[in-house]
């Protein structure tokens, strides 16, 4: 094949965001006095905050939002850090001409945030959003809003992620897909789910990609 487009996940992908997303969500619980379960929080990466919190918090759902993004605010930029050797794989990827997205279930605001800070952004023709679609991960529309964004066709595009709903999009848009092993998923559970391929380790993620 050859790659026009690679689309990246966020969270547990491009960047190690999980001690902010489990101290954050700790630290929300407390506060509201919520029953805290942390394996069941970290089945909920990759999902929109919004349902998580729905099912969390029920009728507290807009409080629970407030109390966590005002957590996450507060200690995002000393507990998000870019994984090992995504800088270079973005570098070479875009000086190749490849077009670089990011799908994810964040929100705007927080998305665009952590690209500033991290200083990420501009590596990107195209974000999609949590705010973009009616439908979430892990159905096609994300990642075929990207496509559509960038005016290229799924099957000269590869979707990368971590977890499950990133491949299940991925393949439901007519993507190639990449399970990376460095985030939430393991590499058991993630071959359930048909990647084309699978790497646990950026360095070897981009060999691949530049060779397609």
């Amino acid at each position: 094949m050859s790659i026009k487009a690679v689309l990246f996940d966020l969270d547990g992908t491009l960047i190690n965001s999980l001690p902010l997303i489990l101290y954050a969500a700790k630290l929300t619980h407390e506060q509201m006095q919520l029953p805290y379960d942390e394996d069941y929080l970290r089945s909920t990466i990759g999902l929109p905050i919004v349902n998580t919190a729905a099912k969390l918090a029920g009728k507290r759902s807009q409080e629970y939002l407030e109390v966590y993004s005002s957590f996450c605010n507060r200690h995002q930029e000393k507990l998000i850090k870019v994984y090992p050797y995504i800088r270079e794989m973005l570098t070479d990827l875009k000086q190749k001409g490849i077009a670089l997205a990011v799908v994810t279930a964040r929100r705007r605001q927080s998305t665009e945030t952590i690209l500033g800070f991290l200083g990420l952004q501009d590596y990107f023709q195209t974000i999609v959003c949590a705010e973009d679609t009616e439908k979430h991960k892990p159905e096609p529309e994300p990642a075929l809003l990207a496509l559509e964004n960038l005016a290229i066709e799924p099957v000269a595009a590869v979707m990368v992620g971590d977890s499950p709903y990133d491949i299940d999009c991925g393949n439901a848009a007519g993507c190639a897909t990449v399970a990376v092993t460095w985030g939430m998923g393991d590499e058991e559970t993630l071959s359930m789910f048909k990647p084309s391929a699978m790497f646990n380790d950026a360095q070897a993620l981009k060999k691949w990609l530049l060779k397609q």
